[in-house]
């Protein structure tokens, strides 16, 4: 249990790492950049950081409280919420990209063919990338 928990500290510290990395590069950067995509970079690595500490501060006390290591190992080992997890995820991908194959159609419609054609490049990587995932799962099984 101690490795799923340090693969997971070793995560958020990447995550951490790059919300940084990204303020950094905003600070060398500050004159070159678009006052648009500024902020847009501002807020996402301010978020970034913000959920590595949280996730960070998480995982700590749970590597310190075996009560906290008890549940997290039941709740990983639950096959339930594996299939739930599962589950949702799938319904999560099918309903997005269902959606951006809506809007890249009404964009497409009202002349803004540029948002369509890269939500059209989203699609097509997203399914591209299943189609990946999904024969390289179907040969482990």
């Amino acid at each position: 249990m101690n490795k799923i928990i340090k693969r997971k500290l070793i995560r958020t510290i990447i995550c951490f790492a790059l919300g940084i990395a990204c303020l950094i590069f905003i600070a060398f950067n500050f004159e070159k950049i678009d006052e648009n995509l500024l902020s847009y970079l501002s807020g996402c690595s301010t978020g970034i950081i913000t959920v590595g500490i949280i996730t960070l501060i998480k995982y700590t006390r749970v590597m310190k409280n075996e009560r906290m290591r008890k549940e997290l190992e039941n709740a990983n080992n639950d096959e339930r919420l594996k299939i739930n997890n599962n589950e949702s995820m799938a319904i999560t991908f099918r309903i997005s990209v269902f959606l951006e194959a809506i809007i890249s159609i009404i964009c497409a419609v009202n002349n803004k063919m540029e948002i369509a054609e890269y939500l059209g490049f989203a699609i097509c990587f997203q399914i591209i990338v299943y189609l990946i995932t999904y024969f390289i799962i179907s040969k482990k099984n």
